[in-house]
């Protein structure tokens, strides 16, 4: 796993890192929404190319989008979540690897357990 490469981006000032791999595009800009009535750790929803998707946040009390939205597709499914920036695309050291907690089911890792850093 020290191999995979992945990008790391931050929300809130949590840091988060997608396996490159499962990336298939960020979108800026005005491509997503607030949705005020959606469930927690639903943020907001992005349109494109046709299709919707729900925008997952990695900070439960985040209600509205960020100016980033990363959209991963891993097997069957498909995901996408808010990020303020993205900061680089390299493999997680073995540190990293170690402490870090598994979000979901698109690969997502918090690479130091609080998210902080």
């Amino acid at each position: 796993m020290m191999d995979e490469i992945y990008i790391r981006a931050r929300l809130d000032g949590m840091r988060f890192a997608v396996p490159a791999a499962a990336v298939l595009k960020i979108l800026s800009g005005p491509s997503a929404v607030p949705a005020p009535d959606a469930p927690e750790g639903i943020c907001g929803i992005a349109y494109d190319e046709g299709a919707i998707f729900p925008i997952r946040s990695i900070n439960p009390g985040r209600r509205a989008p960020a100016p980033l939205v990363i959209l991963c597709a891993r097997g069957a499914g498909c995901a996408a979540y808010a990020a303020d920036r993205v900061e680089t695309m390299a493999p997680l050291d073995s540190a990293e690897l170690e402490s870090a907690l598994p979000l979901e089911d698109m690969g997502v890792l918090l690479p130091d357990k609080e998210g902080t850093a």
